[in-house]
């Protein structure tokens, strides 16, 4: 999450990037009232395996750094 955006309201997956809704399945950003939901959201066509020596070698991928 970035600026005032609370933590614990939606995951984004790592793999798949699908959004859901966290917690009990409500979005609970009325108190105080939220208008917008702000995140970073980095996407890569890097190999994501859990073991990254089972990735093949990749000569374009760029380590992009973010904030």
């Amino acid at each position: 999450p970035q600026e005032d955006t609370p933590e614990g309201l939606v995951q984004i997956h790592f793999v798949t990037g699908q959004i859901t809704v966290d917690e009990n399945g409500a979005i609970d950003a009325d108190i105080p009232p939220r208008w917008h939901l702000n995140y970073t959201v980095i996407a890569s066509d890097k190999c994501s395996e859990e073991n990254e020596e089972n990735c093949p070698p990749d000569p374009v991928f760029w380590d992009t750094l973010g904030d």
